[in-house]
């Protein structure tokens, strides 16, 4: 039993759904969709690059068992950060996360870019739990930071839906429909 299937989303249409493929949408009948995956990012080693030299960054999960990082690592106490540390248990085993721990990971209460704003000033020198949207954002902006997938990326998808739940559904539906459009103009969202 899914949340769709019990019919907690109302699907809706947008014309600009033709922009995304079809494996980013959940058809519904009639032309319409429950949701569209309209972002991903992706989970992996986010560094300063004040702090960690390109020499010595990990390539895979036992590079981080290295001492150079130790005590040089923080993740977020949110659920990305048990994903990538699901993916570590699937790909290494439990052994190796025991003793990851021995690395001395320091564990920091923010999630997504007020976590990354912390490896931008370096005060978290490097994570392996980083997003790949919000480095390649802080690059953009000029930050010494840098990403890259170690054995494995997690995947963190963002969709756009509508809960059938909601008391105002028709203005959401449209509200919806209207954030797939390319272009938005600025003083709406």
């Amino acid at each position: 039993m899914s949340l769709r299937d019990e019919q907690f989303f109302l699907p809706y249409f947008s014309p600009y759904h033709k922009a995304f493929p079809d494996a980013a949408k959940e058809n519904a009948t009639g032309g319409m969709v429950y949701w569209t995956t309209d972002r991903e990012s992706y989970v992996g080693f986010a560094y300063n690059k004040n702090a960690i030299r390109a020499a010595d960054l990990p390539k895979k999960f036992d590079d981080l068992l290295r001492p150079a990082f130790k005590r040089k690592m923080a993740i977020s106490t949110d659920e990305s950060s048990a994903r990538q540390i699901g993916a570590m248990v699937y790909a290494k085993g439990d052994t190796f996360v025991r003793k990851l721990k021995e690395q001395e990971i320091t564990l920091q209460s923010v999630t997504g870019p007020g976590f990354n704003e912390l490896i931008v000033s370096g005060e978290v020198p490097a994570s392996f739990a980083g997003f790949s949207t919000n480095v390649a954002h802080a690059a953009a902006r000029g930050a010494p930071v840098g990403w890259h997938a170690l054995d494995l990326a997690v995947a963190n998808a963002g969709r756009r839906r509508h809960l059938r739940q909601r008391p105002t559904s028709q203005r959401g539906i449209v509200a919806v429909g209207f954030s797939h459009q390319p272009r938005r103009p600025k003083d709406v969202l």
